[in-house]
């Protein structure tokens, strides 16, 4: 889902993407908006549903009202909602990840101190005792900071960003104004993990994003 507000920012589309065809899947991507989001999510749900989805996966760890949501959500279009994470401790749970060789980058979060100084970082477990270390949820649980996986066991390609650049957002979510600060991949290239590459002439394609069209919400249908 992609809320049309620039402060729903999670990285570029492209790098989105790319996450998927690297599992060998296919992304869905659904322009919305927070007014209409649930109903939104609930039709793709269901067009799910009609092609044979019987279970949705969400990573809630701890937060209650989240998770009574999204089960509401199932049950309303009748599949189930499966919560692996949850009751994990948080520290574990993102130390288990990095174990298991997950690479993510930091691409948001709230643009004051301490957390600002992480975003561009790659989660790492000296970034890990940063957070812990300054009162953090070391998973972000609450929204703290965003990232983007860039590399994991599964994935078949990896994400090498190449540069980038850091952005001040902010906007509204009902009656609420908030502010980030995010780092945006302005290049990066893709990379097969198993091919891999014996001269120039077949490095992996370099990519250009655009700044100002990632943060400018879409005017088409």
């Amino acid at each position: 889902m992609r809320v049309e507000d620039i402060i729903s920012y999670h990285g570029p589309l492209g790098i989105i993407m790319a996450q998927q065809a690297s599992l060998n899947t296919i992304g869905i991507v659904r322009r919305t908006t927070w007014s209409e989001y649930e109903k939104h999510f609930k039709e793709i749900l269901t067009n799910l549903k009609r092609i044979g989805v019987e279970v949705a996966v969400f990573g809630d760890i701890y937060i209650e009202d989240h998770r009574r949501w999204v089960e509401r959500i199932c049950r309303e279009i009748g599949i189930d909602a499966l919560e692996p994470l949850w009751g994990f401790d948080s520290l574990e749970n993102v130390r288990r990840a990095l174990n298991m060789g997950v690479k993510a980058l930091i691409v948001r979060v709230h643009d004051r101190e301490p957390l600002s100084k992480h975003v561009g970082r790659v989660l790492d477990e000296e970034v890990i005792e940063d957070l812990v270390r300054e009162g953090i949820d070391p998973s972000g649980e609450h929204g703290e900071y965003h990232t983007i996986v860039i590399d994991a066991p599964l994935f078949r390609y990896r994400i090498e960003i190449i540069d980038g650049k850091i952005e001040i957002l902010s906007g509204r979510i009902a009656d609420k104004t908030y502010r980030y600060r995010v780092f945006i991949p302005t290049k990066y290239r893709v990379v097969d993990k198993h091919g891999g590459f014996k001269s120039a002439s077949q490095e992996p394609k370099l990519y250009n994003t655009h700044p100002q069209r990632l943060l400018r919400p879409s005017t088409k249908p």
